[in-house]
């Protein structure tokens, strides 16, 4: 605790998280065991909340706190009332505070152990649910209103780990969120998908799944992809097609772009200069060159090339970066909660939320990974002596 403190210290960071004590065992977790975590996190958040003296002068941080208590309400809310309580004249000598949350900045939440204790209450075996998939995001709103409905609303509120733009929405709309992480959109493109959905949702349906609904990307692994020169989303355009359609007098409909280095790579034509007097005299503007394409991008996965991570992680954050930005621009135009509501509910119905191409894709991720890796060409034996087998066995079954 005294180490965080002192590393905060040196560095002077614009934002700091408190450091809160979130059991490291599997849950499900006792009550007595809950009781210590609050204790603890409140112990360091008192701890890093005393101001910094610097040259004579005291220096406060910005310190957002991590909200505790499990997936009990009631220690929730403990926890949350703690903030606003008036402190012991020792603590209020030493942080210069009436009470803690007068020195927080913000409030943060992590779905991760939410979840994990979540699935210990509803199934105590392990459950074959992956932990990647978007699981009890219905039960989530519940427990962060327990910790907030105490505190003030107008500090940010910051959650990490979502696991879908669905859930984003549900968080939005039902507690007020204002910040998320980007952890799930570079998680889908460590596994070859590239994000594709847009908010508000078109009225337009195109390539539905299974159960009439959208999916949010595509799996680039799949190979109905291997001859797929198309850019990588849909509902957005690359940047040389929407320079082309601005040029276009013809064409005045509002598009939205992606602007990531997938679908809107510029091409250089002034040579590398490796000093001031090699630079040239004219002033040359850089070209928008043609996306990458899905095809592209489906040989990259499947050869291991480390570009393809790179050009899926650009797109997906510059996909979910537009989706953000579309939520506020909404949310200006018409700020009241039923047409918010109405949106979601829209968007609830053209997308999947059960998020069935993270196990597509993350099935072909794990199978082209072992296809290069240790011992390829038994698996490859074993594989080819099976599908023989299955054959065969269809034959017989054929002529009985």
């Amino acid at each position: 605790m005294h180490a965080y403190r002192s590393y905060a210290t040196a560095v002077l960071p614009d934002i700091i998280f408190s450091l809160p004590d979130i059991p490291f065992t599997p849950p499900p977790y006792s009550q007595k065991r809950i009781t210590k975590s609050i204790e603890r996190s409140l112990c360091y958040l008192l701890d890093i909340l005393k101001p910094v003296e610097i040259n004579n002068v005291l220096y406060r941080l910005n310190v957002f706190v991590q909200m505790v208590g499990g997936i009990k309400e009631t220690a929730r809310s403990a926890f949350a009332t703690t903030l606003l309580g008036e402190l012991e004249p020792n603590e209020k000598e030493q942080t210069l505070l009436n009470n803690l949350d007068a020195g927080i900045s913000g409030y943060v939440f992590d779905l991760v152990p939410l979840r994990q204790s979540l699935r210990a209450e509803t199934d105590p075996t392990d459950s074959p649910t992956p932990i990647y998939r978007p699981t009890f995001t219905k039960s989530l709103p519940s427990l962060l209103k327990a910790s907030l409905q105490s505190l003030p609303s107008d500090k940010p509120r910051i959650v990490n780990t979502t696991l879908s733009p669905h859930e984003i929405l549900m968080l939005i709309k039902d507690i007020g969120i204002d910040v998320f992480d980007s952890f799930w959109a570079q998680q889908a493109a460590s596994w070859g998908i590239a994000l594709d959905f847009i908010f508000p949702a078109p009225s337009f349906r195109t390539s539905p799944s299974q159960t009439g609904k959208r999916q949010i990307g595509h799996n680039l692994y799949d190979s109905k992809f291997s001859n797929d020169f198309n850019r990588l989303s849909d509902d957005f355009l690359d940047g040389l097609s929407y320079s082309k359609q601005k040029q276009s007098s013809s064409s005045k409909e509002a598009t939205d772009v992606c602007s990531c280095s997938a679908c809107s790579p510029i091409w250089s034509n002034k040579p590398l200069c490796h000093s001031v007097a090699e630079m040239p005299d004219t002033h040359s503007e850089p070209e928008l060159a043609p996306p990458y394409t899905r095809a592209y991008i489906h040989h990259l996965l499947h050869t291991h090339e480390m570009s393809a991570h790179s050009l899926l992680v650009t797109h997906n954050i510059t996909i979910l970066d537009a989706f953000l930005r579309n939520i506020r621009n909404f949310l200006e135009r018409e700020p009241d909660e039923l047409s918010l509501s109405e949106e979601i509910r829209r968007f609830e119905e053209t997308y999947d939320s059960e998020l069935q191409i993270l196990d597509t894709a993350r099935a072909s991720w794990v199978s082209v990974d072992l296809a290069r890796g240790k011992g390829r060409l038994a698996r490859e034996r074993e594989a080819a002596k099976q599908a023989e087998n299955v054959a065969i066995q269809s034959t017989v079954d054929e002529c009985l």
